[in-house]
């Protein structure tokens, strides 16, 4: 018991000192090298989806919805602000023309949903 107890420990340190080294890898590395470091992650990422089964598929679908779901519930408060911060940044920024276009996607939108309520009462 104390024996598999250690070798646990001692996996768990093997993983932090990995972890560590590879994070001052990454500090350490070029903009070029980050670049083929991460379009390489990228490519492995896409055949690995190719080649995956349905059930797979759907296993890893179903992990990210959770996640997902976890991650929004705790930090609802903080992303529902930092999207508020977002939006009324980029509305300072933008031309009288991008608002022009957002403000007619807005009323666009409006009818959109109007126009459905309306058929949906006859």
């Amino acid at each position: 018991m104390s024996r598999r107890k250690e070798t646990e420990e001692e996996r768990e340190e093997r993983r932090l000192y990995r972890r560590i080294m590879y994070q001052q890898y990454i500090e350490r590395e070029t903009p070029e090298q980050r670049e083929r470091r991460l379009t390489q992650m990228r490519e492995c990422k896409r055949l690995r989806i190719e080649r995956e089964t349905p059930k797979q598929r759907e296993r890893r679908l179903e992990k990210h919805a959770l996640h997902a779901r976890v991650k929004y519930a705790l930090n609802r408060d903080e992303f529902q602000a930092y999207h508020r911060e977002r939006a009324r940044r980029q509305r300072q920024e933008e031309t009288p023309e991008q608002k022009e276009e957002r403000l007619a996607k807005r009323r666009a939108r409006y009818h959109a949903k109007k126009k459905r309520s309306s058929t949906n009462e006859d």
